[in-house]
């Protein structure tokens, strides 16, 4: 069953849409909605898949989803421009930042390994960061 894909992709930010594509043919996604903006400007905004489970109805921009966890991509967004920006470093143990995150045995746990589990950002930050380059050349 084809997978129904709708929204705009600015030129250059295909390999996004490529990405967005793929977590329904690889990676099992039902139904999800992206919209990226770039200095103002919106450059990706897809919707695709369905919003039902029985994979009947297609997700649409005006379908009402929970939002669980959504709070986790935005944290890990801000640690990475503090990182960007050298206030942290991405092997910085977490309690060195906020020391109240040591109890219970949690002093060891790096940066890198919360970042990580709070969003899979990697596949969308190179696609992005793929577009950036090939943008510059």
């Amino acid at each position: 069953m084809d997978v129904p894909i709708s929204g705009v992709c600015a030129p250059g930010y295909e390999a996004v849409q490529d990405e967005f594509a793929a977590n329904f043919a690889e990676r099992g996604e039902v139904g999800a909605a992206l919209c990226v903006i770039v200095d103002g400007e919106t450059v990706v905004d897809l919707v695709g898949g369905w919003s039902d489970a029985a994979r009947t109805t297609p997700w649409t921009p005006r379908t009402i989803v929970d939002f669980y966890s959504v709070g986790k991509a935005i944290i890990a967004l801000l640690a990475l421009q503090a990182v960007d920006g050298g206030r942290v470093g991405l092997d910085d143990p977490i309690a060195t930042i906020w020391p109240e995150f040591a109890a219970h045995g949690k002093s060891l746990g790096a940066l890198s390994e919360k970042v990580s589990s709070l969003a899979d950002l990697e596949r969308a930050l190179a696609a992005l960061n793929s577009t950036r380059e090939k943008a510059s050349i």
